[in-house]
């Protein structure tokens, strides 16, 4: 139950926040924006994670996970959220979030095509779900 609403609270509150950026990567530029960004959100997630792993952070993580970790929060924040913004100026925010919103259709037909991963009626449904809610968006916006 509190993953569900995580995951909707983590959501809405991406979408609000973005149109933030987007708006302040106008005046400053995307990456400037994205250093703030991480160099604010750093210092808290360290504590938190320190507070609820009992300074176990990171027990069982080994040097390659450890940097594939690295490598994708680098691509994240230093490549994705660049074109992100990019994209946001160009084409408005609500097309932007609505292009980027198609990660599920994506990450699901990579699961299933190169991990061996089973698309059942489950994952077919939540995947419609979320390319009709991309579909809506981009029909709806002005």
């Amino acid at each position: 139950m509190m993953g569900a609403f995580a995951a909707v609270a983590s959501a809405a509150l991406w979408a609000f926040a973005s149109t933030r950026y987007a708006q302040a990567s106008r005046a400053v530029g995307s990456a400037r924006v994205n250093l703030t960004r991480s160099s604010t959100v750093l210092p808290v997630f360290l504590v938190a994670t320190l507070v609820t792993t009992r300074g176990h952070v990171f027990a069982g993580v080994d040097g390659a996970h450890a940097a594939w970790l690295g490598l994708s929060v680098l691509c994240a924040y230093a490549f994705a959220d660049n074109v992100f913004f990019a994209a946001a100026r160009r084409v408005g925010i609500t097309t932007a979030l609505a292009i980027a919103s198609s990660y599920p259709l994506w990450a699901a037909v990579a699961g299933a095509a190169w991990r061996g991963e089973r698309f059942g009626l489950g994952r077919a449904a939540g995947t419609m779900l979320c390319v009709g809610g991309v579909i809506a968006l981009l029909v709806l916006a002005p």
